[in-house]
């Protein structure tokens, strides 16, 4: 199992059931993995700033959910 560089995003997943997206709908947007997306929001890897931008602009989510 690869470690953790940082905190699952918790509010990022209760985002997504929310609004009922997968992660392969973030993958897709994202042009991502299932896997890149998962190990992203579990903490084993960063979301660029870039791919923080798409998902605000497509979803509408808050920048506070990533910090």
């Amino acid at each position: 199992m690869k470690k953790q560089i940082h905190e699952p995003y918790n509010k990022l997943k209760g985002f997504l059931r929310e609004k009922e997206l997968t992660y392969l709908d973030v993958g897709n947007t994202l042009n991502i993995s299932i896997t890149a997306v998962a190990n992203k929001i579990n903490g084993i890897s960063d979301f660029y700033v870039e791919e923080i931008k798409i998902l605000q602009d497509k979803y509408g989510i808050e920048l506070s959910i990533f910090f």
